[in-house]
């Protein structure tokens, strides 16, 4: 079992009698659950706050299961507090800047990232390639994780070997020029949409910090 205390404390302890199998301190701040990637070896950890006590100066941390040292660890400014899903060897998982992350669970390779309205605190939800999650601008939002997947294998296994590096660089290219144009250009998005039902925190503010499932 692994567990992450609020003040960033990592711990793997054996369920069968208690005894901590090891420990790393990974910050000051931390408000989320760990996630196994378990095909990768690694835990995988988010942190608010590395030095501080409030959010800001955060990081996103893969432990090796057998040690708990450090395999690898990426910064982020605004801290996060999402508990990351994973699926295979890839996770996801979003900032208090408003940012939702795919990387390779092995070595930290980001695949993409969107930018939503506001800040991601709750953990995404993956049902059938699609991933699902909500922001404190208080929108649902659903995104296809198929590009990570194609953006990866399409140009190393098929259009540089057939194609050349330069060209299959110049084609993805004017690829990506298209369908920035097009994302310009009035449309109905997949969807994106504001919660059917308001949900109150404790301090009365309609914008859940729960993980959907």
């Amino acid at each position: 079992m692994y567990v992450l205390d609020d003040d960033c404390a990592a711990r793997k302890i054996n369920v069968h009698n208690g005894h901590v199998v090891w420990f790393k301190k990974l910050g000051n701040l931390c408000a989320a659950s760990p996630a196994v990637a378990s095909q990768a070896g690694v835990v995988l950890m988010s942190v608010l706050s590395v030095q501080g006590h409030s959010p800001g100066g955060g990081r996103f941390v893969a432990l090796s299961i057998k040690n708990g040292k450090i395999v690898w660890s990426r910064p982020d400014g605004a801290g996060t507090e999402t508990s990351p899903i994973v699926s295979n060897t890839t996770v996801y998982y979003g900032d208090q800047g408003g940012n939702l992350y795919s990387r390779n669970a092995k070595n930290g390779h980001l695949y993409w990232a969107y930018h939503a309205s506001g800040a991601i605190k709750g953990g995404p939800a993956l049902v059938n390639g699609i991933l699902y999650f909500g922001d404190y601008a208080g929108r649902v939002y659903a995104l296809s994780t198929a590009g990570s997947i194609l953006g990866t294998f399409l140009p190393v296994f098929w259009f540089i070997p057939t194609y050349g590096t330069r060209p299959t660089l110049e084609g993805f290219g004017l690829v990506l020029v298209g369908v920035s144009v097009a994302g310009l250009w009035p449309r109905n998005r997949r969807w994106q949409r504001k919660p059917a039902c308001k949900c109150w925190s404790a301090a009365g503010t309609p914008w859940p910090e729960t993980s959907a499932i």
